[in-house]
């Protein structure tokens, strides 16, 4: 979704400048789309049992004998470019029924307009209104990526975007309107209204592939408001140009049912709530090593960072929604635990898999060094992980004799070897490292 909520932030204001320049074409293809099969085609196979043409000015007269000699090659006449055949088709319904008389406003991404078949004119905008089926098509578009605006007969606007391959043929973007409903209020850093500010909702329905987008602005009291909504998973989004759509507190998820009103607050990103719990070492083993624990919210990917203590205790603030947390893997990231963060706090449990190494690199003084740790398996495979603040922690690591290797930022380094268990606490060490040597 963020793909298309970014290329269609645009749409609208491109689609009312365009209007004031566009000639009216009322006028919509309706015909039915032609399928690949209808296309003309024209093989070598094919060429090889026609007898070619030689044209010589405006008359095609027959062309030598087909024989020639051995090292001489075939020159097959030059074929034009086949017309375009992609058809797209917009349908616009309203709690599953048809919607006639919408507006529909079709731009193209390609630079220079919308490229209709075999003519030799670009239309910088198609415009169409909806027949008693709720339809409207165009035929002959050549491959682009096209951004439709839909206005409801009552005033609603969705956009949808749709790829058009003419080698595939009909291509159908659906847009539903609904009774849902959703506003809220903008807010700056200040906690004052931010009044005339862009605000994007974006819809994936519950039903069906289309993703749709709907754009508003807030009056003067940073209030917005989108009407007559399907029932979607919709995602509210602070569209003011300087902030992205990923930050925190910029983004709200909702959930749409039919005839629901749902009010968000967009803004500065919300301290959330309090999850607490412990992270257990596998067989129910007592940590003794600080682990860092990486949390990614699902919906937004959204990131926190929190550290399980000696004992295995952390307390991290997180926004609602599904929170995973993870640790250090030998080959990526591994899951040890999910939350569901509302407006309560939580308490979790994180497990560790079998198979943990905690390392801490010190210098001779005790103090923590900035640096990474290499291991080395039994089979000669190296890998490096990193150890901020002089820490490190891996998961998941097979059981047996492995090669640990502090190395330092300042060029100092450490060679081990080491024993990792299939059960019980993390496999500890504490890795003094000599001076630089340079």
């Amino acid at each position: 979704m963020t793909l298309a909520a970014a290329a269609m932030t645009s749409l609208v204001a491109l689609v009312r400048f365009l209007e004031t320049r566009a000639p009216r074409t009322d006028a919509v293809q309706l015909a039915a789309a032609r399928t690949r099969d209808d296309a003309p085609r024209d093989t070598h196979g094919e060429l090889l049992e026609r007898q070619a043409l030689e044209v010589t000015g405006e008359h095609a007269a027959p062309a030598l004998s087909r024989a020639v000699e051995p090292q001489a090659a075939l020159e097959l006449p030059t074929l034009p470019a086949p017309c375009a055949q992609g058809t797209l088709e917009l349908l616009v319904l309203e709690n599953e029924s048809p919607v006639p008389g919408a507006e529909v406003l079709v731009v193209a991404r390609k630079e220079g307009g919308i490229d209709r078949g075999c003519t030799d004119e670009l239309a910088p905008l198609l415009r169409a209104t909806t027949d008693s089926s709720g339809l409207a098509a165009w035929v002959e578009l050549g491959a682009d990526r096209y951004d439709a605006l839909v206005r409801h007969p009552n005033g609603a606007e969705l956009s949808c975007s749709v790829e058009i391959d003419p080698h595939e043929g009909r291509e159908r973007c659906i847009v539903s309107f609904g009774s849902a409903r959703v506003h809220g209020t903008v807010i700056d850093h200040d906690g004052e209204p931010r009044r005339d500010s862009p605000v994007r909702l974006a819809l994936a329905p519950s039903r069906g592939a289309t993703e749709l987008l709907a754009n508003a602005r807030t009056d003067g009291h940073g209030r917005f408001e989108f009407l007559h909504l399907p029932p979607s998973s919709a995602l509210a989004v602070d569209g003011h140009p300087d902030v992205s759509w990923l930050t925190p507190g910029h983004a709200v998820r909702v959930e749409l049912t039919e005839g629901a009103v749902r009010e968000v607050a967009l803004g500065p990103a919300a301290e959330g709530s309090r999850c607490t719990g412990r992270l257990v070492g596998p067989l129910g083993a007592t940590l003794g090593a600080e682990v860092a624990l990486r949390w990614r919210e699902d919906e937004h990917d959204w990131h926190a960072t929190s550290r399980a203590s000696s004992d295995g205790s952390f307390d991290v603030n997180l926004r609602p929604g599904t929170w995973s947390a993870y640790v250090a893997g030998r080959e990526g990231a591994l899951v040890v635990a999910r939350a569901r963060i509302g407006a309560d706090d939580v308490q979790v449990d994180a497990h560790l898999p079998p198979g943990c190494l905690s390392v801490r690199l010190v210098d001779a003084s005790g103090a923590a060094v900035e640096g990474a740790i290499a291991l080395r398996d039994a089979a000669g495979v190296r890998s490096e992980h990193p150890a901020p603040g002089g820490r490190a922690f891996v998961a998941g690591l097979a059981p047996g004799t492995w090669q640990v290797e502090g190395l330092a930022f300042g060029g100092a380094e450490l060679l081990v070897q080491a024993t990792v268990a299939d059960h019980g606490a993390p496999l500890e060490l504490t890795l003094e490292l000599p001076p630089a040597s340079r």
